[in-house]
């Protein structure tokens, strides 16, 4: 009897999750690059179930009994988001697999979003002020803020710039300025970390060149499903309900036990 207890409550924890992960997903609807993510669920330790009748026969298997369950994992779903075209010459969006490489103070961080600008030095940077990096982690200065400018960048993300018409490859120390733009043969070693950004858990694992292509102009949007969610969420909040029914009978049951068929 306890264990239904401990059974339905296990299942009101996972429908909470379930919950929580569904409304995340929607929250980021609207952000850039993003990932939807999944929950999987596992069971606990299930109970082999036999027969056992009164003629002393061989017991007969009823077959397993569950114990509850449990959030087993939270999986991003890489899956390729709808391309959005915006019209500005620094936003960039990658077409297949791939990541654009930032430099942050915790090291190397990547990303999906493409929406960059140019700060006040004339680097490529993210909307979070990273710098983003170009082939072997040189900073790209394109210096597109001056008079004449336009900036073009190529599939494979070199970047030119055309100053009155001249073109000139946009870098530091390298030519052509390039966008360095890398995936990961196991995208499971990477690890969600806020700000749409991602680190790489894993750093005995370097990451490959990438084989998707960067279109200018554009932007790739969440893969979140919107209806898709909805009914995840609707379904994880009856399911919910049936749990915590589960623990109202199974107390109701524990109250007749204990205060009517202890008497006798």
């Amino acid at each position: 009897m306890i264990r239904g207890l401990y059974t339905g409550a296990s299942g009101m924890m996972s429908d909470m999750e379930r919950v929580n992960v569904t409304a995340n997903n929607l929250a980021n609807v609207n952000t850039t690059g993003y990932k939807k993510d999944i929950m999987l669920s596992g069971d606990f330790a299930s109970l082999l179930v036999e027969r056992i009748d009164d003629q002393k026969r061989p017991p007969a298997e009823v077959g397993p009994l569950g114990t509850g369950v449990l959030p087993s994992a939270i999986v991003p779903i890489h899956s390729q988001g709808a391309i959005q075209s915006t019209g500005r010459y620094l936003d960039v969006a990658i077409q297949g697999r791939g990541f654009f490489v930032l430099e942050t103070p915790n090291g190397y961080r990547y990303t999906r979003d493409g929406s960059f600008t140019v700060n006040t030095a004339g680097e490529l940077v993210n909307q979070q002020g990273y710098r983003v990096l170009g082939d072997g982690g040189v900073p790209l200065v394109i210096n597109a803020d001056q008079p004449n400018v336009r900036v073009s960048i190529a599939d494979d993300g070199t970047i030119y710039v055309h100053n009155n018409g001249v073109e000139q490859a946009a870098n530091i120390d390298v030519s052509p300025g390039r966008l360095w733009v890398v995936e990961f043969e196991n995208v499971r070693q990477l690890e969600k970390e806020g700000g749409n950004l991602w680190r790489n858990t894993d750093d005995t694992v370097l990451p490959l060149p990438a084989s998707g292509t960067v279109k200018q102009g554009v932007l790739e949007m969440s893969n979140v499903n919107v209806v898709s969610e909805m009914v995840n969420l609707i379904a994880a909040n009856r399911s919910y309900e049936m749990s915590s029914k589960v623990i109202t009978t199974e107390d109701s049951l524990l109250n007749k036990i204990i205060n009517e068929v202890a008497r006798f």
